[in-house]
């Protein structure tokens, strides 16, 4: 094999496996209904979660309808995912758990790899969640409280229809204190997190 075509060889096996880190058993810890604990390794497939024990043990598929959360550990973080009834579908998504609390922040990341497939969660992290890092990925947010039964997408807003701060501004508006920071662009579309977070602790005292 000459030079040129062991650099492409390489090239293609860099690609393979890159795009397939994505599915690849991660260290996991799942939270069942019934309050049983697993912990081993996983990952998350359609309405399902691949899980074994251990990496050299046999895999079991357990259905996610059994399952209150599961957590899937990437680059040191502990990703928590849940079954999240929402308004706009007609069945239960799976979804990311951003905030947990009176308001609960959700988000579903779709990736789609090179061969088209959509792969399962975790993903890469983004530094800013608003900001795509590449047109393979996408972001959908869903927020939801505690007296309501499912949760809505959150619209992040576009300048053309309807702007990120009028959505927050409504959705929040039984905090006065959160809307003038929303107003007064103490908090931008890049702080929906903290928006969420300040709502759960000074909005609901």
């Amino acid at each position: 094999m000459n030079k040129i075509n062991s650099l492409l060889f390489l090239s293609l096996v860099l690609i393979v496996f890159g795009s397939n880190s994505y599915s690849q058993n991660r260290p996991s810890k799942i939270y069942f209904k019934d309050g049983s604990i697993l912990e081993g390794y996983g990952k998350i497939i359609k309405d399902k979660v691949k899980f074994r024990v251990s990496k050299k043990s046999e895999s079991q598929e357990i259905e996610f309808t059994k399952i209150d959360s599961v957590l899937l550990k990437y680059k040191k973080k502990m990703h928590a995912y849940a079954l999240i009834k929402v308004a706009e579908s007609d069945k239960p998504m799976i979804l990311e758990i951003l905030v947990h609390g009176p308001t609960s922040l959700y988000v579903k990341t779709t990736r789609i790899d090179d061969n088209g497939f959509e792969q399962s969660p975790p993903f890469i992290p983004k530094k800013n969640r608003i900001l795509a890092i590449g047109p393979d990925l996408n972001d959908e947010f869903y927020i939801k409280k505690n007296v309501d039964l499912e949760a809505s997408y959150y619209w992040m807003g576009n300048p053309l229809t309807e702007s990120f701060k009028k959505v927050s501004m409504d959705y929040f508006k039984d905090c006065p204190s959160l809307v003038n920071k929303i107003k007064a662009k103490e908090f931008r579309q890049s702080d929906f997190i903290e928006i969420v977070l300040y709502y759960n602790n000074n909005c609901l005292l």
